[in-house]
């Protein structure tokens, strides 16, 4: 049996709706990635976990029908087009999420240790240099 090119179509539309979604979270993950505000965070990357959820099944069905129906109506044809584009776009842009997400972590590791370092220094007034030269007198 053939799939409906109706039912295909609509998979098509919610599916671009769907990562559309993705790349508006991918926004507000930029933002806060860039300000250094870790707040609400946690929403963001479960809102992306939930469409994603919702794309795994939808992007299974329409993997079949792509596979049963080798030669698409146009406007359908032009949907796979444009979602094919979407997707590649949006693992781009992952990519490029993860490397500045590996980059604030690590600044945020280098500022905790330098903190450390100077609240160790301060508890022990120890000199900010210890090579700085020590004033002292053999009179004693």
């Amino acid at each position: 049996m053939s799939p409906d090119p109706a039912d295909a179509l609509a998979a098509a539309e919610r599916a671009i709706a769907l990562w559309n979604e993705v790349a508006a979270a991918y926004d507000a993950i930029e933002r806060k990635l860039g300000s250094g505000r870790w707040d609400g965070f946690d929403e963001v990357a479960s809102h992306v976990a939930d469409l994603e959820r919702e794309l795994q099944p939808l992007l299974g069905a329409m993997a079949a029908v792509r596979a049963a129906m080798p030669a698409p109506p146009a406007d359908l044809g032009a949907l796979w087009q444009e979602l094919d584009r979407l997707v590649e776009a949006l693992a781009r842009r992952q990519k490029q999420l993860e490397r500045a997400a590996v980059g604030a972590r690590d600044t945020t590791a280098a500022r905790l240790v330098r903190a450390r370092i100077a609240r160790a220094r301060a508890a022990g007034y120890t000199p900010l240099n210890p090579l700085s030269p020590q004033l002292t007198s053999k009179r004693v």
